[in-house]
């Protein structure tokens, strides 16, 4: 009798763990002049764009920065839209884990006088491609 007990004394199975697999998201910048700088006005202007790719932690929400670069230049090397700066970069990550984070920074320097702009968009869960405007 203590045999048919023990027999139907049964550990539960161990849950299945799933793992998420691990997806892939290009992020694709477009550097370019928005107008015309070819008056005086902006004989003096530098100007330094700053890109930045992050993943932030969803349960803790650090930020990890896992690429920068960094573009400096007069104004004026700028390229209008037609001809512009195209850099893309594919980046790895478990989307239950972490949420990838695009940042832009645009500085620039008139003589000394300066104007500073910087935005930072996360990639929406499920979209593979992010495209990033950056008209100076």
């Amino acid at each position: 009798m203590l045999f048919l007990l023990l027999a139907s004394c049964t550990k539960d199975p161990e849950p299945e763990v799933v793992l998420e697999k691990p997806v892939e998201k290009k992020v694709i910048y477009q550097v370019f002049a928005a107008k015309d700088y070819s008056p005086a006005l902006f004989d003096k202007v530098q100007t330094t764009v700053t890109l930045t790719v992050g993943a932030v932690a969803n349960k803790t929400g650090t930020f990890t920065k896992i690429w920068d670069t960094t573009l400096n230049g007069h104004i004026r090397t700028f390229p209008q839209f037609d001809q512009k700066i195209q850099i893309e970069k594919t980046f790895t990550l478990v989307e239950s884990a972490e949420k990838l984070q695009v940042a832009k920074s645009v500085r620039y320097d008139d003589n000394g006088q300066i104007q500073q702009s910087a935005s930072f968009e996360p990639v929406p869960t499920g979209t593979n491609i992010f495209l990033m405007g950056v008209g100076l």
